[in-house]
């Protein structure tokens, strides 16, 4: 059961990247899009993936608390980015409605994202939060009236099919063998001096640590 799992997320994890893949070529064209610009979006996944890893090992503190500090680092740090790119400073309008989408979009997608890192780990967040640029896309269609392609009806299907193996893997049930040795592993981690805090294992696998998952 859990190799079949695995095969399933890792299945599902390269549908997701072959539909990230079809959305980043222009069929209207026929041409690929410019290497500076795949290389740039590369640059940033790796920053994304670097961002997933952190948070996730922070994910047990106050999602609230977390992101707040977060965004006091992050929204200066742009702010300057941008500045010293030669941009024009924001005027009143634009910055009041900046700071009103990062209060209540930004920052409450990313405390959604915290608690999802501590139930569910960085592998999977990331590949289900691939769909994001499929979601953009159909957002740009219904929202700016732009023309659907094949590109991007390619990637929703490929996409949503990532996206079921991903949930079907992570909702797969251990075997009985794996999980009575689990549960043995359990039971010694619990023991003092170990740990003084009620360890539990779910249905899926996870173990919780008091009412924080551990692992």
């Amino acid at each position: 059961m859990e190799h079949r799992s695995t095969s399933g997320l890792r299945y599902g994890e390269r549908r997701q990247e072959a539909g990230g893949v079809a959305l980043s070529f222009n069929s209207q064209g026929g041409n690929a899009t410019q290497l500076l610009g795949i290389l740039a979006i590369v640059g940033s996944c790796l920053a994304w993936a670097l961002d997933n890893l952190t948070t996730q090992r922070l994910s047990e503190r106050d999602p609230f608390s977390l992101m707040a500090t977060k965004c006091m680092l992050v929204g200066p740090l742009g702010l300057a980015l941008a500045l010293a790119s030669g941009h024009a400073p924001p005027a009143r309008a634009g910055l009041i409605a900046a700071i009103a989408i990062g209060v209540f979009a930004w920052a409450g997608s990313m405390v959604c994202f915290a608690l999802a890192m501590r139930h569910l780990g960085a592998a999977k967040v990331g590949s289900l939060l691939a769909l994001s640029p499929f979601a953009g896309a159909i957002g740009s269609i219904v929202g700016l009236a732009e023309r659907p392609t094949l590109a991007i009806g390619v990637a929703g299907l490929l996409m949503a099919i990532g996206a079921f193996c991903l949930a079907r893997g992570h909702l797969a049930q251990l075997d009985g063998r794996d999980r009575r040795r689990l549960e043995r592993l359990v039971r010694y981690m619990s023991r003092p001096p170990i740990c003084t805090e009620r360890l539990e294992l779910l249905e899926d696998g996870r173990v919780y640590y008091g009412f924080k998952s551990a692992w």
